[in-house]
């Protein structure tokens, strides 16, 4: 399970991975479409920080009947802004 998969890094690791293993990929957003490798990738809807997202992926790969046998927490919020000193 590689969370964070929309852009960037997250989206990389997940394509390039998917070459060797199914991968589960957590996306914010459920009009992203990743290129999906000879092994293939599950896209799931998932926020991190809803806690109903969260069981609810994990309920998809439980039911899915694969082994999980990775993480990467790669999900992130950036906040851009003045800081007080």
């Amino acid at each position: 399970l590689i969370t964070g998969c929309d852009t960037g890094f997250g989206r990389a690791l997940a394509e390039a991975l998917s070459e060797e293993v199914v991968v589960f990929a957590g996306v914010l957003s459920e009009s992203t479409h990743l290129k999906a490798g000879k092994c293939g990738i599950r896209t799931l809807r998932l926020d991190v920080t809803v806690a109903d997202d969260v069981e609810k992926t994990r309920q998809q790969i439980v039911s899915s009947g694969l082994s999980l046998v990775g993480f990467v927490s790669n999900a992130a919020v950036s906040a851009y802004g003045f800081c007080e000193q």
